[in-house]
């Protein structure tokens, strides 16, 4: 006898930001890297409660972004 299947969603781990320096138009958001992950996406917002849009992914080996034209 088999028991009934279960299904999952794994959840990511939060990353940790080490620093965001924002001057002359350009904000630039550096990261801890969390082990195991396949990359990170980027969202950014002009307010702290949003509504954020997604503008960007980067590769596991990346621990920073930088936004320009802002």
């Amino acid at each position: 006898a088999y028991s009934a299947g279960k299904r999952v969603t794994p959840v990511p781990r939060t990353v940790s930001v080490k620093s965001v320096k924002a001057e002359n138009g350009t904000a630039t958001i550096t990261w801890n890297k969390v082990n195991g992950a396949s990359g990170y996406r980027i969202y950014c917002a002009s307010s702290k409660n949003g509504p954020y849009k997604y503008v960007a992914q980067v590769g596991s080996k990346t621990a920073s972004y930088t936004q320009k034209d802002l």
